[in-house]
């Protein structure tokens, strides 16, 4: 080699070795920089202490006693109404407890019908509101499990002078086909004054007597 190529390479080494050198110092610096920036965080564990959270439970626990306690007082205040105790501290029904409104009625005697003083019949009354003549101007209530043979023949005095023999007869019959609690009546009835109808549903022994004003 020549000398002048020596002095060209040296030249061109000593660049690259300040080239290397100088980018092993900068990747240095930056991770030092990085190292600074970063900080480890810890989480502060701390300790409640153990007096505070039985006082928040002591304190949860009354609330809920409290709204129990309070709730069970009112379901009392209301069954009380309707129910009493016996000897042995059992809840039994006590229907007096029940108020009961009376139904205003006219006298029986306003329907037009011969009304007798005495009679073996469940009710008799009049109508509920003589002024609405959709109201039944009379009502008689036969029950069939006690005298029933004497009610069939107080009705008949009743109902016969009014309606008639052949339409009297037709009734008292009809009623007689209540022969237990299961038989089902209704039927109609219609005179020149008068309009009738006698009912009783299932299960029962009780049988109705009405009669409007036509």
């Amino acid at each position: 080699m020549t000398k002048k190529q020596i002095i060209i390479v040296s030249v061109i080494a000593a660049v690259l070795i300040t080239a290397i050198f100088a980018v092993v110092l900068h990747n240095r610096s930056s991770n030092s920089v990085a190292s600074a920036g970063f900080q480890t965080q810890s989480i502060e564990r701390r300790e409640i202490p153990s007096g505070t959270v039985e006082a928040n439970q002591s304190e949860e626990t009354d609330q809920f006693k409290t709204a129990d306690q309070s709730k069970g007082s009112n379901n009392s205040s209301t069954n009380s109404r309707n129910t009493s105790l016996n000897a042995s501290g059992t809840i039994v029904y006590d229907p007096s407890l029940f108020e009961e409104v009376p139904i205003k009625t006219a006298p029986p005697e306003t329907s037009g019908y011969s009304i007798p003083k005495s009679h073996h019949f469940y009710d008799i009354h009049g109508s509920v509101d003589l002024n609405d003549k959709h109201k039944a101007k009379l009502v008689i209530t036969i029950d069939r499990g006690t005298n029933f043979q004497e009610q069939l023949q107080e009705l008949n005095n009743i109902i016969e002078p009014i309606l008639g023999t052949k339409t009297a007869e037709e009734i008292v019959a009809y009623v007689k086909t209540k022969t237990s609690p299961s038989v089902v009546l209704d039927r109609w009835w219609k005179t020149e004054s008068k309009k009738i109808k006698v009912s009783s549903s299932f299960n029962s022994n009780y049988i109705t007597f009405q009669s409007w004003d036509k």
